[in-house]
């Protein structure tokens, strides 16, 4: 057998060039080049999820807000409606009615009215805090208030006759202020059994008195079927809260026929 041969070093050193061959380079290159690609894609996949995160905690955050916000709208409103039912209606404007004839020909029993307390003074509600009116009472003016009998809860309704200082006397129904007797147009005289005179008390006949400073000497139209001033006294300014402003319904609680002429009647200053 022959001898092998020896491998030249120049041999070796060649092959070792050619293990390092263009076609092995760019193989590596190759997986260089899809490492740093999926590495990218990992940091894309990563950042995308971080930026859809962000995206999401902002979108909670705007909802929040919103509804946060429309929380605070809605307390808003509720307070504003509460603070206006129970503080500043009441002041501006209430309904009210007259069961008797006390006030008939100009208030007949049956009718409803809407009041203005804005106009002397309305009472908060459910306190007996008074806020100042826009004009003071006037001789004549027809006024809603408290009754000077802290026991009697329903408003009353009379027209006011006397003004502090003046001295007031009846004689055959004719009413004197100041030694003058004054002309009613608005006054009518029936009497109804249920107003019976009161004992020791006279309907057609009263005083003379002087009304005492922040008072008021009140009479009803109907003066035979009234119970006022002339039976309990003198109505402090404080206890007037309102001055009927317009007629809304009225019904004879006799006939049971609605009075149409009276609906819509002015009564402020009538």
């Amino acid at each position: 057998m022959g001898k092998k041969k020896k491998k030249s070093a120049a041999s070796i050193s060649y092959n070792k060039k050619r293990d390092n061959s263009p076609t092995e380079k760019s193989d590596n290159f190759t997986n260089i080049q899809k490492n740093i690609k999926k590495n990218k894609t990992y940091n894309n996949a990563g950042n995308k999820l971080s930026i859809n995160k962000k995206e999401k905690m902002d979108r909670e955050k705007k909802n929040k807000e919103k509804k946060d916000s429309w929380l605070l709208f809605l307390r808003d409103a509720i307070i504003i409606v509460v603070v206006f039912i129970l503080i500043i209606q009441p002041l501006l404007i209430s309904s009210y009615s007259v069961p008797t004839a006390s006030m008939d020909p100009t208030i007949p029993p049956g009718t409803q009215f809407i009041g203005l307390p804005i106009v002397y003074g309305g009472y908060i509600f459910g306190t007996n805090i008074k806020v100042p009116g826009l004009k003071k009472v006037q001789r004549f003016d027809i006024v809603i208030f408290k009754h000077p009998n802290p026991k009697i809860k329903t408003p009353y309704v009379k027209r006011v006759i006397g003004m502090p200082g003046d001295t007031i006397y009846i004689e055959g129904k004719n009413v004197y202020i100041n030694d003058k007797k004054i002309f009613e147009p608005y006054t009518q005289y029936v009497l109804d059994p249920q107003y019976a005179a009161h004992p020791g008390t006279s309907r057609s006949n009263y005083g003379p008195v002087v009304v005492p400073a922040h008072n008021f000497f009140v009479l009803g139209d109907n003066r035979d079927n009234s119970e006022d001033s002339r039976f309990w006294g003198f109505l402090p300014e404080k206890n007037i809260f309102a001055a009927p402003l317009i007629v809304t319904y009225s019904r004879d609680p006799v006939t049971k026929k609605i009075r149409w002429n009276l609906i819509g009647r002015i009564l402020i200053n009538k």
